[in-house]
């Protein structure tokens, strides 16, 4: 090789290498029903919609020093929306940039008086579909997923043989390896559907849901967290896209607690994979979490959950800077709904949002634009360098000129919220709020049925559907919420 294509050869290394390290790291650590009440610091509790609000209740002391600092360093949104308030179709919208009623695989049958498709847990990303995986990947990204699905093909086959052994006391060695033997295939299978060059220590659900044996009933917090700490040092000098969804805290608003059931050596060692000979160890003993909550006056029993969050927060953060990707890397705090008024047009949508991004974004700034998760896959898209194909169809829409100091930037004229038979349209200050349930569940309304009354095709839906049949125009920022009957 002469020196002339030599000196080019390098050049080309040199740029590829340049480049490589100039594309940011992306963390998406996507919390499972947590409220604005569960904030400590970056919230001024008055002005959100929350059940202490709504009830005239008493804000509770909530410990997380690493979530403080994020804070304090993050731009902070306070009119951020989930499209779909409960756990499957807000996954699908954050993947896809979608909204849910583009799943392909809803029920185009409607009964008579249904207009809008059912959006519960039903809306599937079909395999080979566009998401945020397969979008960094085209970037040139490490992409990695470990926890919490809930919206993907082929999870059933887990669930199915955890059925299996639901009213076992004790599991047989061949129980333990064919639950083993059938998470490999799935982290196989999602890897292969969806571009994931790591998919691990998967959840195809909520860890507590009753198929699963008792043994497995837990959200292995321990064990979840050492795979994003060594998918981190293991890209560490690459650009790497992290998607964290963890089932926590994952309970009803104001009872945050579990920590010490989580942190067991039981409950570390117990996997959606199998029974591990020995827990990571990798999160503190909980006796450091309750000790920490106890000096600040908390309750022990209705917060360290919180703490135990902030704890894993922290892990992440720290992993980050050791690796020297902390100022490089955007880091995603975000809710996936609210618990209080989950599943509904409400509140529930509604949700806590921190971007912290130490290259960009120096010091805290806050924003009232109207964004929604639909809008992470567009934003990422530009900070990743990657181009969005001309056949994909996305809904959301860039919020980049915030990450860059554009204050003037309003995010979204309006936003369409989906969940149930209930459609929402958010604009300005104000949400519209309409339902088009099938003309059997309205005569049940009609009739002044309950959910306890409710049986049928309809036994599922959790709210009292008592007077939800209005259309209405109301006020829904700053802690207006608080007002109407249904919150």
């Amino acid at each position: 090789m002469n020196l002339k294509k030599l000196l080019a050869a390098v050049t080309v290394i040199l740029i590829t290498a340049t480049a490589a390290a100039e594309k940011p790291n992306v963390v998406i650590f996507y919390v499972d029903d947590y409220d604005f009440d569960d904030v400590a610091e970056g919230y001024d509790l008055a002005h959100y919609p929350s059940k202490p609000l709504a009830t005239g209740g008493e804000f509770q002391i909530v410990v997380s020093p690493n979530i403080d600092e994020l804070a304090r360093s993050s731009l902070i949104f306070d009119y951020f929306h989930i499209t779909s308030p409960v756990c499957t179709p807000s996954r699908y919208s954050l993947l896809t940039g979608q909204y849910a009623s583009t799943a392909y695989n809803l029920d185009n049958n409607f009964e008579p008086g249904q207009t809008v498709h059912l959006i519960t847990w039903n809306t599937i990303i079909k395999g080979g579909q566009y998401n945020m995986a397969k979008m960094f990947k085209s970037a040139g990204y490490a992409t990695g997923v470990f926890g919490k699905l809930h919206c993907e093909e082929g999870l059933e086959k887990l669930r199915e043989v955890q059925r299996k052994y639901q009213d076992e006391k004790e599991l047989s060695p061949e129980a333990w390896a064919e639950i083993s033997s059938e998470h490999k295939k799935l982290t196989d299978h999602i890897e292969e559907l969806y571009s994931w060059d790591i998919a691990d220590r998967i959840y195809p659900d909520n860890a507590g849901s009753n198929y699963r044996p008792k043994q497995l009933k837990v959200f292995n917090v321990d064990w979840v967290t050492e795979g994003a700490l060594n998918f981190i040092e293991e890209n560490k000098n690459e650009p790497f896209f992290l998607y964290f969804p963890v089932n926590l805290p994952h309970s009803g608003p104001g009872n945050r607690g579990g920590a010490a059931h989580r942190l067991s050596d039981h409950s570390r060692r117990a996997t959606s994979a199998g029974m591990l000979d020995k827990a990571p160890g990798v999160l503190p003993d909980v006796s450091i979490l309750h000790e920490q909550i106890k000096n600040a006056g908390g309750n022990i029993e209705t917060s360290d959950g919180l703490t135990l969050i902030d704890a894993m927060v922290g892990l992440l953060t720290q992993k980050l800077r050791e690796t020297n990707n902390f100022d490089n890397t955007v880091f995603v705090f975000l809710s996936d709904h609210q618990a209080f008024a989950k599943n509904t047009p409400h509140a529930g949508p509604r949700v806590p949002c921190m971007i912290r991004w130490p290259d960009k974004i120096k010091k805290q700034r806050r924003s009232g634009a109207l964004c929604a998760n639909i809008d992470l896959l567009p934003t990422l898209a530009e900070i990743a360098g990657a181009e969005i194909p001309e056949d994909v169809k996305v809904n959301g829409k860039s919020f980049m000129p915030l990450l860059m100091g554009d204050r003037k930037f309003k995010g979204h004229e309006s936003i369409l919220i989906e969940i149930n038979y209930a459609r929402a349209l958010v604009k300005g200050d104000y949400k519209y709020i309409e339902y088009f349930a099938p003309d059997a569940l309205c005569d049940l309304i009609a009739a002044k049925a309950t959910y306890k009354d409710i049986n049928g095709p309809y036994k599922g839906f959790k709210q009292d559907y008592d007077n939800e049949t209005r259309i209405c125009w109301y006020k829904s920022r700053y802690g207006a919420d608080k007002y109407f009957k249904n919150y």
